[in-house]
């Protein structure tokens, strides 16, 4: 069994985190582009401040959005995070120890 898998050639999850990783940090990339001081961003301002291209991102914004991470809006069109994000916000705790830890 083990001469299946040669080290020369990757397993099928090697391939599919490597392509996956990519698209988490792009995903990653453009919900961190919103900031409190402006949450309602277009497509000039997310390319901006991702570098990443207008077909990556609308492939990316399409996703987050059918998963409630992104609202879009308007002509011309714009973004902003959904409601989905403060779901995610509002279940966030301190990771064990990092609460215990207190400055003296």
């Amino acid at each position: 069994m083990a001469e299946l898998y040669s080290k020369s050639q990757p397993t099928t999850s090697q391939i599919l985190s490597d392509s996956s990783v990519r698209s988490v940090e792009r995903a990653i990339e453009v919900l961190f582009s919103f900031t409190q001081q402006e949450p309602v961003l277009d497509i000039p301002a997310l390319q901006q401040r991702t570098g990443l291209s207008r077909p990556t991102l609308y492939r990316l914004l399409r996703t987050l959005e059918t998963r409630g991470l992104i609202y879009s809006f308007g002509n011309p069109l714009r973004f902003q995070l959904g409601a989905r994000t403060g779901l995610l916000a509002s279940t966030w705790t301190p990771a064990p120890g990092v609460s215990s830890f207190s400055v003296q």
